[in-house]
């Protein structure tokens, strides 16, 4: 996929609808294509048993759930999925199935995504966000860390992830009115996100 052309009109993110199902299983399977299911875990195993409309229901918002889309013009190149994590009363959500198209890295635009999914947590009263994340996966710790993620612990048991493959799980909190997010997640110009030239 080229990004040369890319502008800051064409990038979008917003809640997926029943009407994305299609694209969003498409992008479910790219990233087992590519390599990419050894950072996912539970969340396909909870898709394996989806029937039609399972799917439909899964990709519609709700107060406890959201996939949030991050699209190019009308292609679905990202996701990241809010859950509700534990009692309600907790007021906790998981951020979990984070996932960007490789050729979009790198251009800030995973920033846009985690802002919207940062509003829309905050937005449906959750103050704290659960985080489990493959132990190997430095890349993921080391970006949730920026955003003031601290480590809680290991789980006991490794787990079996997407491809196949086992390893640990390390365990991360984060609040959602640390300081450390709201700066990391600030506004950002939007011509600040895309080379000069491509600003239409």
């Amino acid at each position: 996929m080229s990004t040369e052309n890319l502008t800051k009109d064409d990038i979008s993110i917003r809640p997926l609808t029943a009407a994305d199902v299609a694209a969003y299983r498409a992008l479910r399977q790219r990233v087992l294509d590519l390599g990419d299911g050894k950072y996912f875990s539970d969340s396909y195993t909870r898709e394996a048993t989806l029937d039609e409309p399972g799917w439909r229901e899964w990709c519609t918002e709700k107060p406890d759930h959201c996939i949030m889309g991050t699209f190019d013009r009308d292609r679905l190149i990202g996701v990241m999925m809010i859950t509700q994590h534990g009692e309600p009363a907790a007021n906790t959500v998981e951020w979990e199935a984070i996932w960007l198209e490789p050729d979009y890295r790198g251009k800030k635009i995973a920033s846009l995504a985690y802002r919207e999914v940062w509003h829309w947590s905050t937005r449906h009263d959750y103050d704290t966000v659960a985080l489990f994340i493959r132990a190997d996966n430095q890349h993921s710790i080391d970006i949730h860390r920026a955003l003031g993620a601290v480590y809680q612990y290991t789980k006991d048991k490794p787990e079996i992830w997407a491809d196949g493959s086992i390893a640990n799980v390390e365990v991360y909190q984060l609040r959602l009115t640390a300081p450390t997010l709201e700066q990391a997640l600030g506004v950002v110009p939007m011509a600040k996100l895309f080379p000069v030239a491509k600003i239409a």
